[in-house]
């Protein structure tokens, strides 16, 4: 429960200090299922997983502490970050994650595991938002900068960090084919319980408080990620 623990001491000890604000970078995992087919951050938030009730509680210990204290703070929602940029990536040591894991399996030539079809989702699969993260911290450097010195509306904001585009499991492993110069064939495993069929953010919010939005494609975050690994060859022309 570190997310809970290490953060509420955290807070406390940053309170004690001269800090005037906050950003706090959760998750879209506290939205849970609900089924929608974008996220707006007035959704109920009821989370189906320990990771997602974990970022929820961190929200509200972080909102209640500044309000008590009088400090600001953002809390933003991140989608499914994905790619490389300025030397950070995930690596071979994925963990599981779907785009290293697409690429790896393009190379050594095996199917990459999908966790179940027949979902009720136009291709089947999963859905997700993938942003890329340069476009993440970006999106978290503007918020930095707007947390002290932006309009008082921005004190509390609760906002999601997407690019508003579903892309699924197919998409993913198309663009990892394409990006390694081989093919990135599906296999299916046992489904998973608590994935939601869909989590697609509804960004209007970032784009209307804080100016931002996602500038960059599920293509370049792919193509980003085969870079850092070496997992192609070279990368492919754009038509």
């Amino acid at each position: 429960m570190v997310n809970i623990g290490a953060f509420e001491s955290f807070v406390r000890m940053a309170l004690r200090s001269t800090v005037r604000a906050f950003v706090h970078v959760g998750s879209c995992a506290v939205y849970g299922n609900s089924g929608s087919v974008r996220l707006a951050e007035t959704l109920p938030t009821v989370p189906v997983s320990v990771y997602g009730w974990t970022k929820l509680v961190a929200e509200r210990i972080l909102s209640s502490a500044c309000a008590e204290a009088g400090r600001r703070r953002i809390l933003l929602r991140l989608f499914n970050v994905a790619g490389a940029a300025h030397g950070i990536h995930e690596g071979a040591e994925h963990n599981g994650r779907i785009v290293p894991s697409a690429l790896r399996a393009a190379v050594d030539g095996v199917p990459l595991l999908s966790r179940g079809h027949g979902r009720s989702t136009a291709s089947g699969y999963c859905e997700r938002d993938y942003i890329h993260l340069a476009d993440a911290a970006e999106a978290i450097a503007t918020a930095c900068e707007a947390s002290l010195d932006g309009p008082s509306r921005l004190d509390g904001a609760v906002l999601n960090i997407g690019t508003g585009i579903a892309s699924s499991v197919a998409d993913v492993a198309a663009e990892a084919g394409r990006a390694a110069g081989g093919r990135c064939r599906i296999g299916h495993s046992e489904p998973y319980a608590l994935d939601p069929d869909r989590c697609v953010a509804d960004p209007s919010e970032a784009v209307r408080l804080l100016g931002w939005k996602a500038k960059r494609s599920l293509r370049d975050a792919v193509e980003s990620a085969a870079a850092a690994m070496g997992a192609h060859v070279a990368a492919p022309a754009r038509p």
